[in-house]
């Protein structure tokens, strides 16, 4: 799981697509705990809160995209996850 410190350093690196708030940061983290649960299970359609969504990216970038956050090497692959935050209804990570 990412430290609020290691996402204050994503928000720095890409403000564009994370803010640096802690309510940002609270909503990024349950993304990733989403994200997460999706790999594990490699599934390309999920339920979130009592809807059903197909997922906007393959399971090849959701997984570089959680790596990426795993080793803190914050890039273009981090981004993907604001793809599927988008989807479920959360606008600022």
């Amino acid at each position: 799981m990412i430290e609020y410190s290691d996402y204050l350093v994503l928000s720095e690196r890409d403000s564009k697509n994370f803010k640096g708030d802690y309510r940002s940061f609270c909503n990024f983290k349950e993304v990733l705990e989403l994200a997460e649960n999706i790999s594990r299970k490699q599934i390309d359609t999920y339920l979130y809160m009592d809807e059903h969504y197909k997922l906007p990216i393959t399971l090849v970038e959701l997984n570089k995209a959680i790596d990426s956050v795993k080793t803190k090497k914050f890039g273009s692959n981090t981004k993907l996850l604001r793809k599927i935050a988008l989807q479920i209804g959360i606008r600022k990570i």
